[in-house]
């Protein structure tokens, strides 16, 4: 048996016109006031989510096998349509797609045209060159008319919501931007504007993009030191064309700083980067990002070897008054020596940082 087929689905919907009517279960329509069962429909394939159509007269479910069914709310005995959005891009036809997890039905107020908000349901692939197959769960599709763009996300997405300029329930949803949880990350995509682009994130990066291996924390940092970090922040520039549109999520206000002076966190991370934040206000800032993986050449080692790397060239520019220590005994290091050296043996993450000094 596949073991997509064997999830359960928990949850409702509730009737847009209907308070009263709730479909549940696998399918079941239920009256809240009568307490009663409207109808049951039959679905040979697992359900993971519903959506109701802005009229009321129909809804979407979204399966395990990568299907979208559409059903008539009076007529239980078969479904309006069954289909597999991304059967028209793969080529060899594969047996299986992988499972939708949400699926949103809406509509664009001007034309009238369907938009159908989707994650996952993408063709698994079985090229024999790749190690593992391609995760269905880090795509968000979107149908709207005749198009079809498929939104590639750098986590598995667990769960979207689609913002409509409107409360009201009895107008047409006209979508205008989909905000999408990722395992790391939180995104929100434009819908009114070409091609889909991102709006810009309301917060910094995320701390742990490394792992981080050594944090160091400055009060009053050198000013000229702090003020070189704050003019790299300004120069540097996204190559991602952002959103023109004002972004939907709003609300809230910045603090202002609690103590009068400055405040720098630097971490190290297991990827050998170094990250410069500014914690003098309420919001950790991010400043800039240093790569010292470059500076070094990668070595292999034998097990009863010790760890070690070569330089290439001194460091240059923001880290010209750092001090790199890749010895076994460091200052200020909660890790122990048997750990680190352990660590330090490790060939997966020779470039991560364990000291970082201020000269």
């Amino acid at each position: 048996m596949d073991k997509c087929s064997t999830l359960l689905y928990i949850g409702f919907s509730t009737h847009l016109s209907l308070p009263n009517s709730v479909p549940v279960g696998h399918v079941i329509c239920w009256n809240l006031q009568q307490k009663t069962s409207e109808s049951v429909y039959s679905l040979p394939q697992g359900l993971t989510s519903l959506s109701w159509h802005y009229e009321g007269r129909q809804f979407m479910c979204s399966h395990c096998d990568g299907s979208l069914s559409v059903w008539n709310l009076r007529a239980n005995d078969k479904p309006v349509s069954v289909n597999y959005p991304h059967t028209r891009i793969c080529k060899d036809e594969p047996s299986k797609f992988g499972p939708v997890s949400k699926v949103v039905w809406s509509a664009v107020k001007s034309s009238g045209d369907s938009f159908i908000i989707f994650s996952g349901g993408m063709p698994q692939q079985n090229d024999q060159q790749q190690n593992s197959l391609k995760n269905s769960s880090c795509f968000l599709t979107i149908l709207r008319g005749q198009t079809t763009n498929v939104l590639h996300m750098d986590n598995s997405i667990v769960d979207f919501y689609v913002v409509t300029p409107s409360p009201h329930i009895a107008d047409v949803p006209d979508p205008v931007a989909v905000i999408v949880l990722l395992e790391n990350d939180l995104v929100v995509i434009d819908l009114k504007s070409e091609n889909y682009p991102l709006f810009e994130g309301l917060h910094t990066l995320d701390l742990h993009e490394s792992p981080i291996t050594y944090c160091y924390y400055i009060t009053e940092p050198n000013s000229i030191f702090y003020q070189n970090l704050l003019r790299l922040q300004s120069k540097q520039t996204s190559k991602r064309a952002y959103s023109q549109l004002e972004n939907p999520i709003s609300g809230g206000r910045y603090g202002s700083t609690i103590f009068g002076y400055n405040e720098l966190i630097i971490t190290g991370h297991a990827d050998g980067s170094i990250k410069f934040w500014d914690a003098s206000g309420c919001n950790l800032v991010f400043l800039y990002k240093l790569r010292t993986n470059r500076l070094f050449d990668r070595i292999q080692i034998n097990a009863s070897a010790s760890s070690h790397v070569t330089s290439s060239n001194p460091p240059k520019d923001v880290n010209s008054n750092i001090k790199f220590d890749s010895k076994s005994t460091r200052a200020n290091s909660n890790t122990n020596d048997e750990q680190l050296q352990q660590m330090l043996l490790s060939d997966d993450n020779p470039f991560s940082i364990y000291s970082i000094k201020m000269c």
